[in-house]
């Protein structure tokens, strides 16, 4: 269930991040004859308005193809510039359809986020402990967390994985203090979760605050999380690998898996992940959006376009760079699996 969310949550990215391109295409007149969802063969197709809609076999990403985007290859494999679209466009309307994709996740982002903080106070989670263990408990006692993780943070899961021959430990309020009371661990957890409504929704305004500040903290944590990423890969470094906080599908899944059935909380995800994939397409790696508007940026200041051979091979190259980033980041998440 978990992958099957993980795959609902990364095609509706993906596709809010490609229609944004193909709007702003149109909005500059330039054509866009392709949008698809996933990768591969289609497995459904519909041409409306100019464009042919796809469902691709592989539910692994999507793509949009905007008219004069790409060099175009000749006979005896050299390449020339389409010259039309998007060629054709100034250098602000190429930006602009570059960072529409991102910008759209960002939206999106947004209004997941103050939509998953607002019902997030809706709801409470709450914990049921097995009859054998109340002898350590008193009326009035009230559980917040376990192991000093809060509720909202502490699954089955988790707990299995996480803590291992650690005794467990509830965290609890008794009289206006917080004291830590021990629980027997068997061959199963000794507690169950449930998540019940507790209210009506915050405030919009405090809610979209909490949004905008998780935005905004989320870019330097992407560049942090790389940075990680790239110093332990270069010192082949598996300690660490696992600690980057960059996450792929594998971790992604498997932390779906851990949030269970707790809504307010896979609308978060889902709002991280569209910042995830925002942030990280604005990295100027060649291939991504942000590394195509390096490209422009660097043929404005020069102020003559690179050959169309050159800017081939560049994207080349970061395409390979992106290849081995995803190679690091699925053995990060395996070997945090193993621990």
């Amino acid at each position: 269930m978990s992958i099957v969310a993980f795959v609902v949550m990364l095609l509706t990215a993906v596709g809010i991040h490609e229609l944004g391109h193909l709007l702003a295409a149109r909005a500059l007149g330039v054509r866009v004859p392709i949008f698809s969802i996933g990768l591969g063969r289609a497995l459904w197709a519909r041409t409306y308005r100019g464009t042919e809609w796809r469902l691709s076999l592989l539910p692994l990403g999507g793509y949009v193809k905007i008219d004069g985007m790409e060099a175009e290859e000749l006979e005896d494999g050299s390449y020339q510039r389409a010259a039309h679209g998007y060629d054709a466009l100034r250098t602000p309307g190429r930006l602009a359809i570059l960072l529409a994709g991102p910008l759209a996740n960002i939206l999106l982002a947004l209004i997941l986020l103050t939509a998953g903080f607002s019902w997030q106070q809706m709801h409470t989670r709450t914990l049921h402990v097995q009859t054998s263990q109340l002898a350590t408990l008193r009326a009035g006692d009230v559980i917040v967390g376990v192991n000093d993780m809060t509720l909202d943070e502490v699954t089955a899961a988790r707990l299995n994985t996480q803590v291992t021959a650690a005794p467990l430990r509830l965290n609890v309020r008794r009289a206006g203090g917080l004291i830590t009371v021990p629980v027997a661990r068997g061959p199963a957890l000794p507690f169950t979760f449930e998540t019940r409504a507790s209210g009506g929704p915050a405030a919009l305004g405090p809610s979209l605050r909490r949004a905008l500040d998780l935005t905004a903290s989320a870019l330097p944590a992407t560049l942090d999380g790389m940075k990680k990423l790239a110093g332990a890969a270069t010192h082949l470094d598996a300690a660490n690998l696992s600690d980057t906080g960059v996450s792929g599908p594998i971790g992604s899944a498997r932390l779906i898996g851990d949030l269970g059935t707790n809504p307010a909380m896979l609308v978060l995800l889902a709002g991280t992940l569209n910042l995830s994939l925002a942030y990280f397409n604005l990295l100027p790696i060649p291939g991504l959006d942000g590394g195509r508007a390096a490209v422009h940026l660097t043929e404005a200041v020069i102020r003559r376009r690179l050959s169309p051979a050159v800017e081939h091979r560049v994207t080349l190259a970061g395409i390979a760079l992106l290849l081995v980033i995803i190679v690091f980041v699925t053995l990060g998440d395996l070997l945090s699996l193993r621990g």
